[in-house]
């Protein structure tokens, strides 16, 4: 959620950011919000027919 947010808080957590996070966190998160995405683009598709 840190990630997806953009969230910083002080330490003992830092991955607040794609700079600081790992990048196997970033790529999970990324594919999951395309996901996300792609499952909204196609109700709203839907919901227009």
């Amino acid at each position: 959620m840190q990630l997806l947010f953009e969230y910083r808080p002080q330490p003992p957590f830092n991955s607040g950011g794609p700079e600081t996070a790992p990048p196997e966190v970033v790529d999970a998160v990324r594919g999951k919000v395309g996901e996300i995405a792609a499952d909204l683009h196609s109700y709203a598709n839907e919901r227009r027919a």
